[in-house]
């Protein structure tokens, strides 16, 4: 196996069982030595959902709270690209400057857990594709998302 070298413009220290990009070289980074040393991955924003379901046996746990921000906004056009890692309450509450909202009803888990009011990021919203009731009404979070960039499990784009 080819080792992957770390260069001056990272800090990521693969030592760590906690993995935390700064951008999307690292995310890709981090993805690619995971993937040639065969350590599992898994993937947190704010830990919102880690009650649900059996607990995951993991290697190394990539934090993706510093692939946060809204990169694009146009109220006009209703139209906003965020980052994975963006928390759902920034971006609700930018869309509140315009009078405007979520197309789709994000669940908030706060209650049934015992934790703070949070959402959660748009990339856990996204990726389990948990919705409120209004869901039957007006859709789930998927149906309102006009695409996105990701990487498989070997850092692909």
């Amino acid at each position: 196996m080819e080792e992957i070298s770390q260069n001056s413009q990272t800090s990521l220290d693969f030592n760590s069982n906690i993995l935390k990009p700064n951008n999307e070289n690292d995310l890709q980074e981090i993805i690619r030595y995971c993937y040639k040393k065969d350590l599992p991955i898994e993937i947190i924003g704010t830990g919102t959902k880690n009650e649900i379901g059996k607990k995951f046996q993991s290697a190394k746990t990539l934090d993706m709270s510093n692939i946060s921000g809204i990169i694009e906004y146009k109220p006009e056009e209703l139209y906003i690209t965020v980052k994975a890692g963006t928390p759902i309450k920034n971006v609700q509450d930018e869309l509140k400057k315009n009078n405007q909202y979520l197309a789709f009803e994000p669940i908030n888990f706060s209650e049934i857990f015992k934790k703070s009011s949070n959402e959660g990021t748009v990339g856990g919203t996204l990726s389990c594709n948990f919705s409120g009731s209004r869901r039957f009404k007006v859709g789930s979070a998927r149906d309102h998302i006009l695409g996105f960039k990701g990487y498989n499990g070997k850092g692909e784009k």
